[in-house]
């Protein structure tokens, strides 16, 4: 077991642990709530902002203090109904389920953020320079392919010139994934064309980068 081993396994554990305890239920309703108070914010800002502003003169200040209060406001109140249920969940005979659940979500949580965080490192340290701990790390290709599939959830405009150095069967098995979860529209009629794709274009580029 290397570093990188052990690190995931802390990762994945606490996780893991911290829903067990917290509940599935609990776990789920959080996620709810800050996305609830982002989605409040960004949707309610533009109609609270004019009246803060005949308050506050500088408008950083006024647009920025907006934002957040909107969105602490919005959070507390989504948290305290969320405790709520979540104690009368676990105060029920579905406390066991439930606590199963969190301990499952919570593994899954860790696992996506370890994707999250090797697509970051991917991109900033070539695959060439990883030290020997992370290298020959047992579990670097279950958090390879993990980085894989997340990266190609990235719509294709928002996608960088140059991709992360992941794993290129990684980043395959992605791209198949996306394909199959969110299909492209056939075209009405068969209608040639010509020239490659964008993404075409860069596993191509790659290809290239890698014979050479």
């Amino acid at each position: 077991m290397t570093g990188l081993d052990a690190l995931v396994f802390a990762i994945l554990v606490i996780s893991g642990v911290f829903a067990y305890i917290r509940g599935f239920v609990h776990e789920l309703l959080t996620l709810a709530a800050w996305a609830g108070a982002a989605l409040t914010t960004l949707y309610g800002f533009e109609f609270v902002v004019p009246v803060v502003r005949d308050f506050i003169a500088i408008r950083a200040v006024a647009d920025i203090g907006t934002g957040l209060a909107i969105f602490v406001a919005v959070l507390v109140v989504l948290t305290v109904l969320t405790r709520l249920l979540a104690r009368r969940v676990q105060d029920s005979s579905l406390s066991t389920l439930d606590r199963s659940l969190g301990l499952v979500f919570g593994v899954l949580r860790g696992g996506l953020l370890l994707s999250f965080i090797w697509v970051l490192v991917a991109w900033a340290v070539p695959r060439d320079d990883f030290p020997e701990w992370i290298s020959e790390a047992r579990t670097l290709p279950l958090i390879e392919t993990g980085a894989g599939l997340l990266y190609a959830l990235v719509p294709e405009h928002l996608q960088p010139e140059e991709p992360p150095d992941i794993d290129e069967d990684a980043l395959e098995l992605g791209f198949t994934f996306e394909e199959l979860v969110n299909p492209k529209p056939k075209a009405a009629g068969p209608t040639a064309t010509s020239g490659y794709k964008d993404r075409e274009r860069k596993d191509l580029q790659r290809l290239i980068e890698t014979s050479q």
